[in-house]
């Protein structure tokens, strides 16, 4: 469906970004995520020299064992290997035979940046200390907790302006079961806690990356 208008989500999330930037200058809430994410160990870095992208278990998801990457393009090679091991690690790790994937932040046409706000890096224009080594192929950062995220948070862009694409991928439960797997809780409480242990989905997402890094 086209529209001139964004989808309500695309909407809050343009509006959450902003208002995010405001209260806390000098960064933005994807770096945030990012980093409440590696504090306890559900972040994970994916990148080749200067494409990126990170792949968070949802702390908070609105539904069953949900996954958010942040990359750069529909066209990364990066993003669509985090995006594919994601899905993979849905499928073949934890059973799931139903899934819902959307992308938010797509840039459907160039856009001019708001007054007093530069636009976001693009990956060629990131800092050198933050690129990472290509000379190996794919290379992963992992995010264990406890003050063991340097890795991940190094490779993050700092600054208010940077808006990567969002990727959710969510389970629609199993196409055996009689009940509807989308109720009062997703409908009303915008939440699902049914069938999501975020640390058993980051290990099923470790065990994909490892066959990619192969």
């Amino acid at each position: 469906m086209l529209t001139t208008l964004p989808v309500p989500a695309q909407a809050r999330l343009t509006q959450q970004s902003e208002l995010h930037a405001q209260a806390h200058p000098g960064t933005s809430i994807y770096h945030d995520m990012v980093q409440a994410h590696a504090a306890v160990g559900l972040a994970r870095a994916l990148g080749r020299g200067e494409d990126r992208c990170w792949i968070l278990a949802h702390l908070a998801p609105q539904k069953d064992m949900e996954v958010v990457l942040l990359g750069s393009s529909l066209k990364s090679p990066v993003f669509v290997a985090a995006l594919h091991a994601s899905l993979r690690a849905l499928v073949d790790g934890l059973g799931v035979q139903t899934f819902n994937c959307g992308i938010l932040n797509v840039p459907l046409k160039q856009q001019q940046p708001a007054a007093g706000v530069e636009r976001f890096p693009a990956a060629n224009e990131l800092p050198l200390e933050t690129r990472l080594d290509d000379s190996q192929g794919l290379v992963m950062a992992f995010s264990e907790g406890m003050g063991t995220d340097e890795d991940v948070l190094r490779l993050l862009p700092s600054g208010m302006e940077w808006r990567p694409l969002m990727a959710r991928v969510v389970s629609r439960g199993k196409t055996t079961s009689p009940a509807s797997d989308f109720g009062c809780l997703e409908v009303i409480g915008h939440a699902s806690i049914g069938h999501t242990d975020p640390f058993l989905l980051i290990q099923r997402i470790d065990d994909q990356l490892a066959l990619l890094l192969m």
